[in-house]
């Protein structure tokens, strides 16, 4: 069932301002999903988790998120075969 919404509301996420890369996941046995976004700046996540965001994951999957913050100051991109981090690139740049 993961995989179907997943897919469903993938191309949601394209054209979203400032993330640069959402993962969609879910747990060996499927009971907890995961959402795992990549975002510019802190600036662009704050502007995308409105409350219109909060009830649309709320509806689709009958729970309120939760949301938890890192800093991230380093990118590893293995398959491009190159390291971002925040002193020597921005995270745009990762594509």
């Amino acid at each position: 069932m993961a995989d179907k919404l997943f897919a469903d509301v993938a191309d949601m996420y394209l054209s979203v301002p400032g993330l640069v890369r959402k993962y969609f996941g879910y747990s060996e046995d499927g009971r907890t999903t995961v959402g795992i976004y990549l975002w510019q700046s802190k600036a662009d996540a704050d502007a995308f988790y409105s409350p219109d965001w909060i009830a649309g994951v709320t509806s689709r999957w009958g729970v309120m998120p939760t949301k938890s913050e890192w800093h991230v100051p380093q990118v590893v991109e293995s398959a491009e075969g190159r390291v971002i981090n925040e002193y020597t690139h921005t995270l745009a740049d990762a594509g």
